[in-house]
């Protein structure tokens, strides 16, 4: 949690750097948040997601194949499956759905306590959003065609 909030801090967003940031996003900037409304939704999604994706890729899933097969298929296949439920969001963003459901994994394997993976699940998802969400108001603020 310290990581995120260091990094949302430290992320300095200028004007002539925001469509790079902008770009880097373009697979998933649909679905960030845009205006103040929608930054409180995202958050509160984020906080859903966060939990409902680690219960049922960590506890359940982690779980149910770590009692049935082998440790390593028990880490790569909930975590293909998380990867595959984000699909939607570009090919990058399936790899990188794919190494963070591993870390998370990790995480809870050797934690025992799903609760450090669905934190940095959660900070992970509302620092993209409002990286997106600051991008956007520095757009409008600078008159950068949106």
């Amino acid at each position: 949690m310290a990581f995120s909030i260091f990094q949302y801090k430290s992320t300095k967003i200028s004007a002539e750097h925001s469509n790079d940031i902008k770009n880097k996003l373009n697979a998933i900037y649909h679905y960030l948040p845009k205006t103040k409304q929608e930054r409180f939704w995202f958050i509160l999604l984020s906080i859903s997601a966060g939990i409902c994706e680690e219960i049922i890729f960590r506890l359940f899933l982690f779980e149910f194949c770590r009692e049935h097969t082998m440790l390593g298929f028990a880490f790569i296949i909930p975590n293909i499956i998380f990867a595959l439920t984000h699909i939607g969001s570009g090919i990058s963003n399936l790899i990188i759905a794919f190494i963070l459901g591993l870390l998370f994994s990790v995480i809870y394997y050797f934690t025992q306590n799903i609760w450090l993976a669905v934190l940095l699940h959660i900070a992970i998802d509302i620092n993209t959003g409002l990286l997106a969400y600051n991008v956007e108001q520095i757009q409008k603020q600078s008159n950068i065609p949106l």
